[in-house]
C-alpha cells in the first residue's frame, strides 16, 4: 500500500519555512556497538525496547550535530549517530506515534494509566529532556517491516559506515537534493 503522507499533509508547508520542523522522526541506537545495533535493527525490520515504549525525536539532521556533540559529554551517551527515520505521518496514523507529555510529579497523577507510556518527569533543575522533541510508540516492540522503504532513512557518521552497516542488508543508499532547503537526504533502495 503506498502511501503520499509527505506530499498531501499541509503542515508540510511550514515545515519547509521552518528549518526546526522535520517530516521524519528519528531513533537512534546506543550500547557499546551502535553499528551493530543498527545493522540488527534492519536485517530484524524491528525496534526492541524493553520500557514498554519506543523513543524517537523530531529533531532535524540538520540540527542533531550539537545535540550529538552534546551528549558525548555524557558518562554514556544516550544515543550515537546510528540512527533509523521514519515519516512522521506515518508514524502516527499508522502506529499511534504520539509526542511526549512533560510534567511534574502533580500532573503525573492525573494522568490516566493508559497514557502513562507517554509522560516524561520535566525538573527545570534535576530533569529537564525537553530539548530530545521526544515521540513515542507504546509496546515493546517496533515491527518496520509493512512501511515502505521510500519512507524509512538510515544514519550513519558517514558514507562509508552508511556502507559498512547496509552490506548484509538488500537494499542500497541514494541520496536526492532539495534546492529548496537546500538539504541532501539519504534513502534505500531495495
Amino acid at each position: 500500500m503506498e502511501c503520499n503522507y509527505v506530499m498531501t499533509n499541509p503542515s508540510n508547508t511550514l515545515r519547509r519555512l521552518k528549518p526546526d520542523l522535520t517530516p521524519y522522526l528519528f531513533h537512534f541506537t546506543g550500547g557499546s556497538d551502535p553499528s551493530g545495533n543498527m545493522k540488527s535493527i534492519l536485517s530484524h525490520k524491528k525496534l526492541i525496547s524493553s520500557k514498554g515504549y519506543l523513543c524517537f525525536t523530531d529533531s532535524p539532521l540538520t540540527m542533531l550535530g550539537e545535540e550529538l556533540k552534546y551528549m558525548d559529554n555524557f558518562p554514556r551517551p544516550m544515543y550515537s549517530q546510528y540512527g533509523i527515520g521514519f515519516v512522521r505521518d506515518v508514524l502516527i496514523t499508522d502506529f499511534g506515534c504520539r509526542p511526549v507529555i512533560y510534567g511534574d510529579e502533580n500532573e503525573q497523577k492525573i494522568i490516566d494509566a493508559s497514557l502513562l507510556w507517554r509522560y516524561e518527569p520535566l525538573d527545570v533543575v534535576s530533569h529537564d529532556y525537553t530539548w530530545l522533541r521526544e515521540w513515542r510508540i507504546n509496546g515493546d516492540v517496533f515491527d518496520f517491516s509493512t512501511i515502505e522503504s521510500s519512507n524509512i532513512v538510515v544514519v550513519a557518521p558517514n558514507e562509508e559506515a552508511l556502507q559498512d552497516i547496509i552490506t548484509d542488508v538488500d537494499f542500497d543508499v541514494d541520496f536526492d537534493y532539495d534546492s529548496d532547503t537546500k538539504e541532501s537526504h539519504p534513502y534505500l533502495v531495495y
